[in-house]
């Protein structure tokens, strides 16, 4: 709006400007020491003529510059140019990971898209009726790689996995030696619910290979030993799909061969559980029995370095240490007084005890407090609440955070994430028989949660039969997926042109540069041409 009313300031100016009427010239005569001067003129034309000067070449130059201007700043109209056009450009994306190896009657999946690629060629050159067809192959696992159009027979299955973004990436690509106007995707995954723009090119994609019933091992978990004797263990996640029987799994490591127990997940359908112990570290090696039609998923190995019993650095001498633990194992948790003087451990597990017991308050009651089952859950609210212990009212150490507080704001229970630590009251060994058994549940209680480390996943590494690895093959375990209807075939004679919009308002400025440069000239050019008056 204020580039309107600017423009539109700059337009009166200019006409204003040239509807002035200035008064002539004086006329002195060369001879007037003969005659005297002519009279002057009796009365002064007006100062502005309501006639614009129509037949002024720079006052029509001032207005198309204003114009121009005008229509630089409210214009936004675009151009589009274009190179030469391609008749036909195919970009083939095939999909070379370790599921594409699948047999079926035909050979391999990676066969089929092959032959596949091979028909879409034919019938790209049968539709370009001697026009030009350009090729762009992609070949796709784990990464995106170019391959030679010539050389497709030379494809080869990857020992890796793939997935659908993957795929999308290549068939997004940027066009590199043509303009694409078809996309040719080649896999045995079903065709995406993805918006493809309407103004890209064509896509094609084709899912070979028939459905076929697996089953694979897709993730290993372990869990650190804990105390009460709990050694430690893992767990491995088998998913089936297609009409599978339970699987079942073999298992050599350090302490022989094993056949774990095989239950059936209550997640998902077709997800089955197997656990073992494990007594001391090594290298473990899994295999599952009749894995079906994919066997990158059915072998695969990992390695654990696991202490016997939990570490427990125990500093409280006149508490009796827990049998169960090992000291100076390479985990320790470490197990002292909360005092002033003695820093708290920043890079170990910790359990912090304090003098909280006996409580000299009257009527002790239970604050807010964090729900915790691991740590709460064998306590009696009732019986803590009767013998409340009087907790801690100064600053807690760094990384803690309260978790049971009484009525008064003192802290009972307090908490660290990581790593993981508690602060709770000493355990009573005489006095109350119900303040010794409450005590000294919650203080062992709290020390068995901090075992409680959970689950962690490990990286196993999946191997095929001849040795070699694979990798994250549990992305290939779905060999089962139903086919998705296919792509129609088809090839357009319409010119696929690389558009690019320009701006059209540097061209509006030009011209009305070019039009300042051409009042310049006009005026120039009289001037060297009027005549001197005599």
């Amino acid at each position: 709006m204020i580039a309107v009313a600017i423009s539109a300031a700059l337009g009166l100016a200019a006409l204003a400007w040239y509807m002035q009427r200035r008064r002539p010239a004086r006329v002195r005569l060369s001879f007037a020491r003969l005659l005297p001067d002519p009279p002057d003129e009796p009365s002064p034309k007006p100062r502005f003529a309501p006639i614009p000067p129509v037949r002024s070449l720079p006052f029509w130059l001032h207005l198309l510059l204003v114009a121009l201007c005008l229509a630089a700043l409210l214009t936004d109209v675009r151009v589009s140019t274009s190179n030469a056009p391609q008749d036909i450009g195919l970009r083939l994306v095939v999909d070379v990971s370790h599921s594409m190896g699948v047999q079926d009657e035909t050979g391999t999946r990676l066969d089929s898209a092959l032959g596949l690629a091979q028909k879409i060629l034919e019938a790209a050159t049968e539709a370009a009726q001697g026009g030009t067809v350009c090729i762009d192959a992609f070949q796709v696992g784990t990464d995106v790689s170019r391959m030679q159009p010539d050389h497709l027979d030379a494809a080869r299955v990857r020992p890796e996995a793939g997935d659908i973004p993957t795929l999308l990436r290549a068939a997004r690509a940027d066009p590199d030696l043509c303009v694409i106007t078809h996309v040719a995707v080649l896999t045995d995954l079903p065709r995406p619910a993805v918006d493809w723009p309407t103004d890209a090119p064509q896509l094609i994609w084709a899912q070979v290979g028939s459905p076929q019933p697996n089953a694979g091992i897709v993730g290993v978990a372990y869990s650190p030993p804990q105390l009460g004797g709990r050694s430690a263990g893992v767990v491995l996640t088998l998913e089936t799909y297609g009409d599978m029987p339970p699987p079942v799994v073999t298992v050599q490591g350090p302490g022989g061969v094993t056949r774990p127990m095989v239950i059936q997940a209550i997640d998902r359908a077709g997800r089955y559980l197997a656990s073992f112990d494990v007594r001391r570290g090594g290298t473990f090696d899994v295999a599952l029995d009749k894995g079906g039609a994919y066997v990158g998923d059915d072998h695969l190995r990992f390695s654990l370095n696991t202490p016997d019993k939990i570490g427990i650095d125990w500093r409280i001498p006149g508490l009796p240490a827990v049998s169960a633990g090992s000291s100076k194992a390479e985990d320790d948790i470490v197990v002292m007084e909360l005092t002033s003087v003695d820093p708290v451990p920043q890079g170990n597990a910790v359990l912090l005890a304090y003098q909280g017991w006996p409580n000299e308050a009257v009527e002790p009651r239970i604050g807010a407090f964090v729900e915790d089952p691991a740590l709460f859950d064998p306590l009696n609210f009732d019986v803590l609440e009767r013998h409340l212990p009087k907790g801690l009212t100064a600053q807690l150490p760094t990384g803690f955070i309260p978790q049971l507080t009484s009525d008064n704001g003192a802290v009972i229970v307090a908490r660290r994430d990581n790593p993981p630590g508690l602060i709770l009251p000493l355990p009573v060994l005489t006095g109350d028989p119900d303040v010794q058994a409450l005590s000294q549940t919650l203080f062992y209680t709290g020390l068995q949660r901090l075992t409680q480390r959970g689950d962690h996943q490990l990286t196993p590494i999946w191997k095929t039969p001849d040795g070699t690895d694979i990798e994250t093959a549990w992305k290939e375990s779905d060999t089962a997926r139903p086919l998705s209807a296919p792509s129609e075939i088809r090839f357009s004679m319409q010119s696929a042109e690389i558009t690019r919009e320009t701006p059209i308002w540097p061209w509006l400025l030009l011209f009305a540069l070019v039009s300042i440069l051409a009042e310049r000239l006009w005026l120039l050019s009289r001037s060297l041409t009027r005549k001197p008056v005599r």
